[in-house]
């Protein structure tokens, strides 16, 4: 239903993986931003149901400034996740509070609900990343990972353990 095409092999490759950490490299143009939103997307759904049937995830997506997050990677966002798929905030912080129901293989619904908390985060310096210290997440993309510096990607990494059905 969202009409996406996957832009080539490596990128169909990718969702694939279930490595801790991964890079999707490429040119400027060849569909890694949609690539990456489709696959938080992804893991959204494929998350394990809790008891009461809800599908819950933490999720930090950063860049290194917020005008480069408000221009470029929110309006590629809000693209696939529509206002009908839950509420976007822009205060105090950009969050995303993702609600739908999941469909099966039939296109019916499942009896389960993604229930998400999306971030939108800037970190331009190691002393801006100190602000994740006491939050975790379940997982994160990095968009234009390589205008971080290095104690801002161990900052980030050292947050992701966030286990909503109690599994660490």
């Amino acid at each position: 239903e969202l009409g996406y095409k996957v832009a080539g092999e490596t990128i169909a490759r990718f969702p694939l993986s279930d490595a801790f950490f991964r890079l999707l490299i490429g040119p400027l143009g060849s569909g890694k931003t949609k690539a990456a939103i489709m696959e938080v997307l992804l893991r959204l759904v494929r998350q394990e149901p809790n008891k009461q049937g809800r599908r819950k995830s933490r999720v930090l997506i950063c860049r290194s400034t917020y005008p480069e997050l408000l221009s470029s990677t929110i309006p590629d966002w809000r693209v696939v996740f529509v206002p009908e798929m839950g509420n976007f905030t822009q205060s105090p912080i950009l969050r995303h509070e993702i609600r739908f129901p999941v469909k099966g293989p039939d296109g019916k619904p499942d009896g389960t609900m993604v229930d998400a908390e999306v971030f939108f985060l800037a970190f331009d310096s190691a002393e801006a990343a100190e602000s994740l210290r006491s939050t975790e997440f379940s997982f994160a993309w990095m968009n234009e990972t390589r205008q971080f510096e290095k104690p801002v990607l161990d900052m980030i990494t050292g947050r992701l353990r966030y286990a909503p059905n109690g599994v660490g």
